[in-house]
């Protein structure tokens, strides 16, 4: 992940949820990978959740300012793979 001037390791969890409020009271869908609004459209028996969440957890406490941007990159993939290779949140 790219933070400012820093580049840091963090390991992403993706989860989400059908319902459309957050509470951490409620039992989360725990997801392999980002689902993408079109997969639901083909596959209706999909758990293909209403809001996706990702959890970053960074290898040291970092601190951030409101209205930083944050960048995470997967820049040893093959440029030529059909993927997204870069994230901004």
């Amino acid at each position: 992940m790219c933070l400012g001037h820093e580049t840091l390791l963090a390991r992403v969890t993706l989860f989400g949820k059908r319902e459309e409020v957050f509470s951490l009271e409620n039992e989360f869908i725990y997801m392999e990978k980002y689902a993408s609004p079109q997969k639901d459209i083909e596959d209706e028996d999909a758990l293909i959740p209403k809001k996706q969440y990702v959890l970053v957890e960074f290898e040291r406490p970092v601190s951030l300012v409101p209205g930083s941007r944050l960048l995470g990159t997967k820049l040893d993939t093959d440029i030529n793979a059909n993927m997204c290779r870069l994230a901004s949140m």
